[in-house]
């Protein structure tokens, strides 16, 4: 379970939600983060921990600002060297 860096600027609204295999979580570091699972919205601030069965649609954005969160895949298979993700603006 390989954890991933997420910075997530404010700019950002990923409208199309992902879906993978496996179970993840994300640790809320900074910032507030709406985390949309199916059709549920959660509004974490830091030290929030949603887990999810990641095969639902899901999605995450920061707001009122920029946020910062640890991501954590049971099954993503990320190489060493690419265990922080930037979001583009848009």
């Amino acid at each position: 379970m390989p954890p991933c860096l997420i910075h997530l600027p404010p700019e950002v609204d990923r409208r199309v939600p992902s879906e993978n295999e496996g179970e993840d979580f994300i640790h809320v570091l900074s910032g507030r983060v709406e985390r949309q699972i199916g059709h549920e919205r959660l509004l974490l601030d830091a030290g929030g921990l949603p887990c999810l069965d990641s095969r639902m649609p899901h999605r995450a954005r920061a707001i009122d600002g920029e946020a910062t969160a640890l991501k954590v895949n049971a099954v993503s298979r990320v190489p060493a060297g690419d265990r922080e993700l930037q979001y583009p603006s848009t």
